[in-house]
């Protein structure tokens, strides 16, 4: 079983609605896109988003890249690093 790389986020950088989330990475995550996602920077996830090929996706505690995966918690839609 893969380790987590990111964690819940309990005070939101700003508002979300609709059952959308933040959680905060706890190691490097490289996105299929090319992005550098570091430890601390923030996710929001969205779970009624459709994933696509080049999506991150949160499953239980790990984000990675979509590959069919049955069941997962939603897309990564933006991220912040800003926050910290």
């Amino acid at each position: 079983m893969a380790t987590a790389n990111c964690t819940d986020q309990d005070v939101y950088p700003l508002a979300v609605t609709d059952g959308r989330f933040y959680v905060t990475a706890t190691a490097l995550i490289e996105s299929p896109r090319g992005v550098r996602i570091e430890a601390g920077d923030h996710l929001l996830i969205d779970p009624q988003t459709t994933p696509k090929a080049g999506d991150l996706v949160l499953t239980g505690r790990y984000l990675e890249p979509w590959r069919g995966q049955a069941s997962i918690s939603g897309v990564a839609v933006q991220h912040s690093r800003f926050f910290r």
